[in-house]
């Protein structure tokens, strides 16, 4: 399954939202993963995303007690959080990815066994 890198920006776009981070506040990496593996898209996905955001510098490296993570910067909560955002306006076809991606090892096993060995290996 090809997943757009709009569809993975809106994804973790998510993550901070759903956890109420502000644009100040950050996420440490674990709980970022934690919640990646709730949206059923791969590790190496995860990648992708926050390597796009960082290059857009819609995000930026934060460290809180020591353990590092992420935070959104302020003008891209407003681009992507705001009313007008990117969580607000996303397209059938980006939900339809997402819905997919977190359904699809419920359909298949195997598959999912396959995409982890795929994500150990990238």
């Amino acid at each position: 399954m090809h997943v757009s890198s709009h569809t993975l920006r809106l994804a973790l776009s998510r993550i901070f939202a759903d956890a109420g981070a502000r644009a100040a506040d950050g996420l440490d990496f674990p709980e970022i993963l934690q919640s990646w593996s709730d949206t059923g898209l791969r590790e190496s996905d995860l990648h992708a995303a926050v390597h796009e955001m960082l290059e857009s510098n819609d995000l930026r490296r934060v460290e809180r007690n020591g353990v590092p993570g992420l935070a959104l910067e302020t003008h891209a909560s407003c681009t992507l959080i705001g009313p007008d955002g990117e969580l607000r306006i996303s397209t059938l076809e980006d939900e339809t990815a997402l819905l997919h991606a977190r359904y699809r090892g419920d359909e298949d096993p195997a598959a999912e066994r396959r995409q982890r060995a795929e994500d150990s290996t990238e």
